[in-house]
Order: C-alpha cells, then structure tokens, then sequence
C-alpha cells in the first residue's frame, strides 16, 4: 500500500526507442492504480517512429487527467541528442508535491538523461537497466 506521500508523486518516465519496450508495462499498470500520481512520459526517437504510439494514445483518451505524454525526436549524428525543453516544462508545471524520474533506454541516452536532469536540479531518478540492445 502507497502512503500518503507515494500517492501524490508525479512519476516521469523519460524513454527511448528501446527503453518503451520495459517501460510501457510499468506505466500500463502505474496508471491503473487509484491513488493521486500523475504519470507523465516522454518518449524520444531517433527515427521519428513510435513503436507504441497507439497503445499511449489508448490510454491518453482513458486517463485524460492522470497520464501525459510527448513523442519528441532525438538529434544528433548519433541519434541520441535532445534538449531539455519538454523535460524543463514538465518540472515547471508540475503541482504534486514530489516527482520521481525514470530513465529507461540506451546507454548514451540514460547518460545524457540523467545529466540533464541533475544539471535541471532533479535528485530523484532512477535508471532502469537494458538487457538487451536493437
């Protein structure tokens, strides 16, 4: 059972093409929960194809309030490169009292993530490991 301070977190995935594949059954089941999270994901591609783009946009109509969601491109001649302008206004416009962040996705990409995110003053993230690769 989530206490009263775990139900009002604003949970971030921050993923890329091969980190959705692990995270979109934690965030199925995240947003399934009835406690008072928002759940917020930005999913980078570096082809500009989003291989679960219809199963997020399923659950964006069935949780309007709960679950936002950004398709964002990664730059770069190696296809890792972003700015931090999606992740900088989720933090700005975030009203729950705490937010959690998880990056899950390529080495490089899980790097850069990570750095931007403390640079951006975040201290709560969590990296979840790839065992596999494309």
């Amino acid at each position: 059972m989530l206490t009263s301070a775990a139900k009002n977190v604003h949970l971030v995935y921050l993923t890329d093409d091969i980190g959705i594949a692990s995270v979109y059954p934690f965030l199925r089941s995240k947003i399934n929960k009835t406690d008072n999270s928002h759940i917020s994901l930005i999913y980078y591609s570096a082809t500009g194809i989003y291989h679960f783009r219809k199963e997020i946009e399923i659950l964006l109509v069935r949780y309007p309030v709960k679950l936002y969601a950004s398709f964002a491109r990664l730059e770069g001649s190696d296809g890792t490169g972003f700015g931090g302008e999606e992740i900088e206004a989720l933090i700005n416009a975030n009203t729950m009292p705490a937010m959690s962040f998880v990056i899950s996705g390529m080495p490089a990409f899980r790097s850069k993530s990570e750095e931007l995110l403390r640079f951006l003053g975040v201290d709560d993230i969590r990296i979840q490991e790839q065992f596999f690769s494309s």
